[in-house]
């Protein structure tokens, strides 16, 4: 599964040249053949969020990354991803990932341990 795509769309005023990851969101599939000419500053504002306490406009293609006070066309932002993006096959609560890593750990050292002689005390 190929979900991500390196890129050069997002930021470019700001980090030219500099390929990025991100996922492969409807808004960049339409986008991903922008002409060069294009950067993020000749594009229209798309949101606004607070980064580090300043209020800032986010323009398209900005590569300005969403986060919790962020409003506007969130869909249109960037999306950045590594490349372990593509193995996430299932979205489970944190309880369970740690149930299950706990319930793995101990079939490894029970196996582990059931090779060694039992020790005569």
């Amino acid at each position: 599964m190929n979900c991500t795509d390196y890129t050069t769309v997002f930021g470019r005023a700001r980090w030219p040249g500099a390929p990025q990851r991100v996922l492969k969101t409807p808004f960049y599939v339409e986008w991903k053949n922008l002409p060069d000419h294009e950067t993020e500053e000749n594009q229209p504002i798309i949101g606004h969020s607070i980064i580090h306490g300043v209020h800032k406009d986010i323009h398209r293609f900005a590569g300005t990354v969403p986060n919790a006070t962020t409003t506007g066309d969130i869909d249109s932002m960037a999306m950045y991803a590594g490349q372990g993006v593509g193995l996430i096959t299932e979205i489970v609560p944190a309880r369970e990932v740690v149930e299950r890593l706990v319930a793995e750990a101990q079939r490894v050292i029970g196996t582990k341990l059931s090779g060694f002689p039992k020790s005569s005390e």
